[in-house]
């Protein structure tokens, strides 16, 4: 067996969660709101992908860079991650780059280059207008579309300082109102059907700023 295999083989078992736990007590002596905002996409992604029928390595997959998607704003400087504010546009200027950053630490580790993809493209959005490639549609991979709609749903419903949370069901209504725009229209079948938010009922737009 090559050591690349060896490797490969001992990192998809035990090693693999201890590389997670290890680079999430980072994210969380960081920011601790960050951490327990990536618990509840990972909880929102992985019915969602057993709804779109993906296999069990592909769901632990997305489990994982559910948990990890934003690793990379243990690199952006405090004053900005923990403004109790809204952003300036150069502030969210440097916010976007969390998603490249937290790609390209997952990516020098071995046996995590299948979540990459994933990470750096959370902040894609259907139309081609999100960042940080403008990639559009199923260009981008159906694990960074999932992840779009749980943070952005989680990110709406989770109070701030500067803002009221919304509740769930107004919430999930942006979610449908979005689909084929922000959002891929068959996640977002997916995400109304395995919570119970029918999003039936359009509210007033309210997706956070910076998710």
């Amino acid at each position: 067996m090559s050591p690349e295999l060896l490797l490969e083989q001992t990192l998809s078992g035990g090693m693999r969660e201890g590389v997670v736990g290890a680079l999430l007590e980072v994210l969380e002596r960081t920011d601790n709101f960050t951490l327990t905002h990536s618990y509840r996409v990972a909880q929102l992604a992985v019915p969602m992908g057993v709804a779109l029928h993906l296999s069990e390595d592909n769901l632990e997959t997305l489990r994982v860079a559910a948990l990890l998607h934003d690793l990379g704003k243990a690199f952006i400087p405090a004053q900005i991650l923990l403004k109790q504010d809204f952003l300036t546009e150069e502030e969210f200027a440097i916010m976007r780059k969390h998603a490249e950053y937290g790609s390209a630490v997952i990516g020098r580790v071995p046996g995590f280059s299948d979540v990459c993809d994933i990470i750096e493209s959370h902040h894609e959005r259907y139309d081609g207008a999100g960042y940080p490639h403008g990639t559009a549609g199923t260009a981008i991979p159906l694990g960074g579309r999932i992840l779009a709609v749980a943070d952005s749903f989680d990110a709406m419903v989770t109070a701030r300082v500067y803002r009221h949370g919304a509740q769930p069901d107004m919430a999930a209504a942006e979610v449908a109102r979005c689909a084929g725009s922000q959002f891929d229209p068959v996640v977002v079948e997916a995400f109304l059907a395995t919570t119970h938010f029918s999003g039936a009922h359009h509210g007033e737009k309210s997706t956070a700023q910076r998710t």
